[in-house]
């Protein structure tokens, strides 16, 4: 038997979103939930974050980044974990799970990206579409609604 991955998260990778800094967008993020960032080629970009479509994480991962985020309320015990969630952490729920592991890595964790998605994923796909298309090695499609799907077959 193979032994189980460790520090592992597997998914389709968004390797270069910019946060919403428009306070009347619904995923407006705040200097105070997510600080700008300085990247040298692309400025104010979230780190690394698997897309809410399908994703895995190995059960040690799991373990360390729910700790991560529950040191971030130990100040905090009275108010509802859905308030600090939503006055802390960026938006939306992608790019928070993207941070808090950046955290981990930041203190010295290593952690097995695996973005290889053969294909597999097809985000926001349409009838025309050129990119992300629908194939035959698709296993899941994401923001599409039922009545789009049948001209895509």
């Amino acid at each position: 038997s193979s032994r189980p991955p460790i520090r592992y998260f597997w998914g389709m990778f968004d390797h270069g979103s910019s946060p919403v800094r428009d306070p009347s967008h619904q995923h407006y993020n705040s200097y105070e939930q997510f600080p700008k960032q300085e990247h040298p080629a692309w400025g104010d970009i979230f780190p690394p974050y698997a897309r809410g479509l399908l994703w895995a994480m190995s059960a040690d991962l799991v373990a360390a980044t729910v700790k991560e985020f529950m040191a971030d309320r130990e100040d905090q015990p009275e108010i509802p974990l859905d308030e600090v969630a939503a006055s802390s952490l960026p938006h939306p729920d992608d790019p928070a799970v993207g941070v808090l592991i950046a955290g981990l890595v930041q203190r010295g964790m290593s952690v097995n990206l695996d973005d290889r998605d053969f294909n597999s994923f097809s985000l926001n796909p349409s009838c025309n579409s050129t990119f992300s298309n629908i194939h035959n090695r698709t296993w899941v499609v994401h923001h599409v609604q039922p009545e789009t799907m049948r001209c895509m077959w």
